[in-house]
């Protein structure tokens, strides 16, 4: 049989082996959680970053919206003009703008670009 002295020191490492898990999980649990924030928060600021473009025209003007919000981004009478607005506002210089999935413009040239034969990049200065 077992004597007091042993089963007393199974119970104990018992609980020392349950805590040491359960622990173990809440640590896991906590770090899933701050992942999960932090990648919230990057797709936030990529949301925030990337506009697909929805262009209407309304008499001489052309309007350009997000297509995600509806928020109005800018309006010109050609691209040109839109392109120069793009230019001297600051709130844009790092904005990617899209259409239709296909192709984007972005600083500091303001081309038109086909998405798949270019890399996406944005410049954090």
């Amino acid at each position: 049989m077992f004597t007091m002295s042993e089963i007393l020191n199974f119970c104990l490492q018992f609980i020392l082996a349950y805590f040491m898990i359960k622990l173990f999980i809440l640590g896991v649990k906590s770090h899933r959680f701050y992942k999960n924030e932090i990648q919230t928060e990057l797709q936030t600021k990529i949301d925030k970053l990337v506009h697909n473009v929805d262009i209407q025209k309304h008499g001489d003007q052309i309007y350009w919206f997000d297509k995600d919000d509806q928020t109005f981004l800018v309006q010109g009478k050609s691209k040109e003009d839109i392109i120069n607005l793009l230019k001297v506002q600051p709130r844009y210089r790092n904005h990617i703008f899209v259409f239709d999935s296909k192709f984007f413009i972005n600083g500091p040239d303001w081309e038109l670009k086909d998405i798949t034969n270019n890399k996406l990049t944005i410049n954090f200065d």
